[in-house]
């Protein structure tokens, strides 16, 4: 996998990577990423996980905010003003339960068509835990299918008790 078919939806996320400090975001957490897929290192907080198929066109991407517990979330997650993301924008957002019954927030961000393969979607959960928050975001590639076992490992953001 190249990193330009998904490096939109990349760049938004890796420019908010920046204002996260500490180390592993899975320390502490009970987070699943999809079977087999490769692990990257973690960097300023965030660890990344892609797609190893043929042509792989998707990234799982865990992100730590230290002592962020309490989110602005219009300002923290905003990606209307941001260049990287080409005209794109958050076509559904709602309150859902992760780890039992912990309140998260859930988007769907899209990205205008390119190439005419269609568009490039993310799926992101955002939740606080304590003195901290996390988001997790699933970013695939204009026209890939959705991976079941992606979209069901950024809702296991939860830390360990």
């Amino acid at each position: 996998m190249t990193f330009s078919r998904v490096s939109p939806l990349v760049a938004v996320i890796l420019c908010s990577a920046l204002a996260a400090c500490g180390s592993d975001p899975t320390n502490g957490t009970a987070f699943a990423p999809p079977p087999g897929w490769t692990q990257t290192p973690s960097v300023l907080g965030f660890k990344m996980w892609i797609d190893p198929s043929k042509g792989g066109h998707g990234v799982v991407m865990l992100y730590k905010f230290a002592n962020k517990g309490s989110l602005d979330f219009q300002k923290d997650v905003d990606l209307s003003n941001n260049p990287a993301f080409h005209g794109g924008s958050i076509t559904k957002q709602a309150d859902i339960t992760i780890c039992g019954n912990h309140p998260a927030k859930y988007l769907v961000a899209e990205e205008a068509a390119k190439n005419g393969k269609g568009p490039s979607d993310a799926e992101i959960v955002v939740t606080t835990w304590g003195s901290n928050a996390y988001m997790a975001m699933y970013a695939r590639s204009e026209g890939a299918s959705a991976s079941p076992a992606a979209e069901a490992a950024i809702r296991t953001v939860c830390v360990k008790t």
